[in-house]
């Protein structure tokens, strides 16, 4: 006969129940050896009156009550519904059986009752994760000895995504929990879903200790994933130098690249760290210049990403500051397109090619118009770069006859004017006192004047209404627009496009499951 539990209705008062035959219960006897009624023929007396100890309600999680007891870790009453018949598997709404709630919470007693009891050690719920995963993903070593020693558990059972226990007690830190897996038989090297190792999931995260236990315990440091990218890489991918520097030490391959072509110095230039590819370059001596499957080098992707720094560092190391992807974009194209005026700034510092097209003709300074970077714009026009130009009609080729010669009025819109040979006569001429107009933008169009003012550095007078007070209205797309009179942002239906882009991140490997 158990004891009472005090932890759980010790102060109720005393339940009347009735018996078989219809009458009621004697109370207990002042003096009697029990003092109440036990929990076990609290619960004979409810089995009498016809009440069902495996109901549940939506309230309780759908949760029985020895369900509720063993998340609770309430193991005399989890003992008390077993000895009365109650389902040691029914789950609660997320398929949690008794033992997998109380194997979350490492309730070590009710978990050694649950299985002397008759529980089953591999019930998995709703997600595919059974007593033994979510034990070793909390990091309940007692509890995952007790499961092993139980021998009605698979160490390597996975769950739905295909994790194994050792693979999230790893990613989760647990360093005992990992060894006494792999001492139980664990495979140290399974693949999640995805697959990544245990020992690519901990060189993502960048933690050391568990990268050396692995190790250890015999992890393969050149294991590939789907992908085909190593510890390594994503070590490089994610910046975490100290274990670059230790993986290192196992002779791995340092140029070992995904499918896609793209190795490690590729994948830290594309994500800006500046330490990792410096140790790449001047400690493990990769080279500067391979590409991947697009063409593209480890140059041009940190011109594309703007990463300065790093883009400074490939240069010093004498990387091909002009070569071109697949695709005929330059590391100045990318850096224009995507509006990165300190490369830009960079690459005109190293003379490198400022003007090389696409294969479709469309050049630096188109593409920071059609991207709208009017401060790249500005310091194109400085450089005295030739405006783009698109066809504006049938008789385009007598554009060139049609020049403006707009004098020499300082720091007025007229050179841009010029360039762009359109047909508009500025005159230059004193305007007359009180007069609001400009006379630089004389026989501008007010549309024109306005957007060009955008991205030039016309002066105004003071308390004039010049149209430079316009500037910031137009966008360097509309400016395109406007001035080439034939549409500059090219529509996707044209089949060519000037935005390019080289980024081909492995990214982070999904993470476990974590309940």
């Amino acid at each position: 006969m158990l004891a009472k539990n005090t932890e759980a209705g010790a102060d109720a008062p005393p339940l009347n129940a009735r018996s078989a035959v219809g009458t009621r219960a004697e109370p207990p006897v002042a003096g009697s050896s029990s003092g109440a009624e036990t929990l076990q023929d609290m619960l004979r007396y409810f089995r009498q009156a016809g009440v069902d100890i495996d109901a549940t309600t939506h309230a309780n999680d759908g949760r029985t009550a020895v369900c509720a007891a063993a998340a609770d870790g309430n193991t005399a009453v989890v003992l008390a519904l077993g000895e009365a018949g109650a389902d040691l598997e029914k789950p609660d709404i997320d398929g949690s059986s008794p033992l997998l709630l109380a194997c979350m919470e490492g309730h070590i007693v009710t978990v050694n009752s649950l299985l002397r009891l008759g529980a089953l050690a591999d019930t998995a719920d709703d997600a595919g994760f059974t007593p033994l995963f979510v034990a070793a993903q909390e990091g309940h070593t007692n509890v995952v000895r007790s499961l092993i020693d139980s021998g009605g558990t698979n160490v390597d059972v996975p769950s739905g995504e295909g994790a194994t226990p050792l693979a999230i007690a790893s990613e989760c830190g647990h360093a005992d929990v990992v060894r006494l897996l792999a001492a139980s038989g664990s495979k140290v090297d399974a693949p999640n879903g995805s697959g990544a190792t245990p020992l690519y999931m901990a060189c993502q995260a960048g933690d050391l200790p568990m990268i050396k236990l692995l190790i250890e315990l015999g992890a393969d440091p050149q294991c590939q994933r789907d992908t085909g990218a190593t510890p390594f890489y994503i070590a490089c991918e994610q910046g975490h130098l100290h274990v670059v520097d230790y993986l290192a030490t196992l002779n791995v391959d340092f140029e070992a690249p995904m499918s896609d072509g793209s190795n490690p110095l590729y994948i830290c230039s594309q994500n800006g760290h500046t330490d990792v590819a410096d140790a790449l370059l001047s400690r493990y001596g990769v080279g500067v210049d391979t590409p991947r499957d697009t063409g593209a080098t480890p140059f041009l992707i940190a011109c594309e990403e703007g990463h300065h720094e790093v883009a400074r560092l490939l240069a010093d190391h004498k990387a091909d500051i002009d070569r071109p992807n697949n695709a005929g974009a330059t590391p100045f194209y990318v850096a224009c397109q995507n509006g990165h005026v300190a490369i830009v700034d960079l690459l005109v510092e190293l003379q490198a090619n400022i003007t090389s097209p696409l294969a479709n003709g469309a050049t630096p300074i188109l593409v920071a118009c059609e991207r709208n970077h009017t401060e790249v714009v500005h310091r194109l026009m400085e450089l005295n770069v030739e405006p783009p130009m698109l066809p504006s009609g049938e008789n385009s080729d007598d554009t060139d006859e049609r020049n403006c010669d707009l004098g020499n009025v300082e720091s007025t819109p007229a050179d841009y004017l010029g360039q762009c040979r359109l047909d508009v006569q500025v005159e230059v001429e004193e305007a007359p006192v009180g007069d609001s107009a400009t006379t630089e933008w004389k026989g501008v169009p007010q549309w024109l004047s306005g957007a060009i003012a955008a991205v030039t550095p016309a002066k105004t007078r003071v308390g004039s209404t010049s149209p430079r007070a316009w500037a910031g209205v137009w966008s360097a797309g509309d400016i395109l627009s406007k001035v080439t009179g034939s549409g500059g942002l090219r529509s996707s239906s044209e089949g060519e496009d000037s935005f390019i882009s080289s980024s081909g991140s492995e990214g982070d490997a999904d993470s476990l499951e974590v309940v």
